[in-house]
């Protein structure tokens, strides 16, 4: 990146007030804002994220399928509503950690802020583990399709508003923004909702164990990921020391 060249008579005209050109005004205005962005976070040393998600990072989202099927799980095949529950909560201590962590710096750019509802914190930035497969069952221990759906339906959209709150951060400080048009029609708030319990003695109608698996591991890549592109823009906390956008010339 090459900084703008600010010199004495950049707006003896008019041409530069209103240019979108790389040197116009607005560009330079900018351009001194991310500056400033990145100096405060830096000075006030937001938190990168410490990730035992378990997921791998890859360069972007990968989408995340809801089950669209139900099956007969009577004899086997079905989701196990306890275990499934249970990650569904890791899920969300894990939108628990990330919104606070967001929120750090967020604070301190005059953001709004990211919330979570439910779900609790171990460790503030440490993002902990998640499921990334779910347990077996049949019978009455399978989980119904409608409420399993329902409930990966809430988890998508959370990870769609971890997704805004960390772009509206990257935004400031001059990051490249994370797309998540490969997560489909999604939330475009910041406040993450609770997961719904999810119900069994689902047999003839049930979530199928291999639909909820390729859901968990995708989520838990999708969280890799954001943390690794989260750590890069805050890059080892001190983000000011990239060059300038703009300086006297």
């Amino acid at each position: 990146m090459t900084a703008i060249l600010i010199k004495r008579h950049q707006f003896t005209g008019l041409s530069k007030v209103y240019s979108r050109e790389p040197d116009g005004l607005a560009a330079i205005l900018r351009g001194l804002a991310i500056d400033n962005a990145r100096l405060k976070v830096e000075i006030n040393t937001v938190k990168q994220f410490t990730d035992n998600s378990g997921g791998t990072a890859g360069s972007g989202l990968v989408a995340l399928t809801i089950p669209l099927v139900a099956i007969d799980a009577t004899s086997a095949g079905g989701a196990q509503v306890t275990a499934l529950d249970t990650s569904l909560g890791k899920i969300a201590n894990v939108g628990k950690v990330m919104t606070g962590t967001i929120n750090e710096a967020s604070a301190l750019l005059g953001l709004p802020a990211s919330s979570a509802v439910s779900g609790s914190q171990a460790s503030a930035d440490t993002i902990p583990a998640l499921d990334t497969a779910s347990t077996s069952a049949n019978g009455a221990t399978a989980a119904t399709f409608a409420s399993a759906v329902a409930a990966l339906r809430v988890a998508k959209d959370n990870l769609a508003r971890i997704a805004n709150g960390m772009n509206a951060v990257f935004a400031a400080v001059g990051a490249a923004k994370v797309s998540a048009t490969v997560l489909g029609p999604h939330a475009l708030d910041l406040g993450l909702l609770a997961i719904p319990s999810v119900l069994g003695a689902g047999p003839t109608a049930a979530a199928k164990k291999a639909d909820v698996d390729a859901f968990f591991a995708a989520y838990a890549n999708n969280i890799a990921t954001l943390a690794a592109k989260w750590n890069a823009a805050l890059n080892a906390g001190s983000p000011g020391q990239g060059p300038l956008h703009v300086v006297a010339g």
